[in-house]
């Protein structure tokens, strides 16, 4: 599958997260003397890793503190990337990968492409959902450029069945019991932010014909035609 383009989160934001690590921690290394004599003040006494840093010198504690920003910042984008949506657009079709997993959806199945709110969305000539993924990250001109420039069908102005979700009630009847259970584990997920949770709750119910999307904080579903 010869590939035609990456669609990924921006260089720019990941440095940016590593930038404002390191600063913080060379900040902190300014301030660790006041906010050891403000602790000490309100408790009678500082933590042990603060006493140890304040036996250093200055220069030394500041580029210890500013060491462990920076390696905190290139962990935080190291996270933020496996989070974050990659499109890989080829003639064939897309590779979406996100939190360590990888989803193709083949060009010949796609009827339509949109972004509904921050999320990319892949239908079926039924409307059944192929792919929904979060993509707030991602640059909509790239995305856009990618996918036209592919030939996908890349709706610029979203989803135009968007008016057919339902508010998602626990028992209503346009879901089955099954169907219900998947979307509290789904609401709970979201509770706990636990992404992958929610997302493997999701492709279960996309699997069975349920589309699903949150607006506002409320979960709304519709089902895709037979």
């Amino acid at each position: 599958m010869a590939s035609v383009s990456k669609v990924r989160i921006r260089t720019g934001i990941l440095l940016t997260l590593v930038l404002l690590c390191t600063g913080l921690g060379v900040g902190a290394g300014f301030v660790v003397g006041p906010v050891s004599d403000w602790l000490n003040s309100l408790f009678g006494g500082t933590p042990a890793v603060l006493r140890l840093v304040l036996e250093l010198p200055s220069w030394a504690a500041i580029g210890i503190l500013g060491i462990v920003g920076l390696l905190f910042g290139l962990w935080l984008a190291d996270e933020t990337q496996k989070e974050t949506l990659e499109v890989e657009v080829s003639l064939d079709g897309v590779v979406l990968k996100q939190y360590e997993a990888k989803q193709f959806v083949a060009r010949r199945d796609i009827a339509v492409m949109f972004l509904d709110g921050k999320e990319l969305v892949a239908l079926d000539v039924r409307g059944h959902q192929l792919s929904r993924h979060k993509a707030n990250d991602l640059s909509r001109t790239a995305l856009e450029r990618a996918l036209l420039g592919a030939g996908y069908p890349y709706e610029v102005s979203g989803d135009r069945r968007a008016t057919d979700f339902i508010e998602w009630v626990d028992g209503h009847p346009k879901l089955t019991a099954e169907e219900h259970a998947l979307m509290r584990s789904r609401v709970a997920a979201l509770r706990d932010k636990d992404s992958l949770a929610a997302f493997e709750a999701t492709q279960e119910l996309t699997s069975r014909g349920v589309l699903v999307r949150e607006q506002r904080k409320i979960q709304q579903i519709r089902r895709a035609r037979p």
